[in-house]
């Protein structure tokens, strides 16, 4: 599917939200799971998202990967001076327990590739770009 513009391509994902206590997903906004009732859900602002999110919470259970973190922020402060604050999608500890931190995009916009280069170099880390 081609996209009228960048803007018109993100209003088309589809927003889900997955109840952890119950494990069953919704797209409209809720302050409760419809299913339990519980309180406790994640919001993943793309499907890409919620599947990578699924396959790296079965690598966990397998045991291939640990430490499965959701939404880590890397704040980019710049002598004393906050610039920006950088979320990536996921960050979990690898079988070699090198940590790996991932986003999930379908398109790199220029703000996202200054963040990253940013964050890259503050932090030392390599950000793994996973295609949606």
């Amino acid at each position: 599917m081609r996209f009228r513009s960048r803007n018109h391509g993100m209003n088309a994902r589809k927003h889900i939200w997955l109840c952890f206590d119950c494990k069953s997903t919704w797209t409209t906004k809720s302050k409760k799971c419809p299913q339990c009732g519980s309180q406790r859900f994640q919001y993943f602002p793309s499907t890409a998202e919620y599947k990578r999110y699924c396959q790296l919470r079965l690598m966990q259970n397998m045991g291939e990967i640990s430490k499965l973190e959701l939404q880590p922020s890397y704040p980019c402060v710049i002598e004393g001076k906050k610039i920006t604050t950088y979320r990536a999608d996921f960050k979990y500890s690898n079988s070699n327990g090198a940590s790996v931190v991932e986003d999930v995009k379908g398109d790199e916009t220029d703000v996202f590739k200054l963040k990253r280069k940013l964050v890259e170099a503050l932090y030392g880390i390599t950000i793994k770009i996973v295609r949606a």
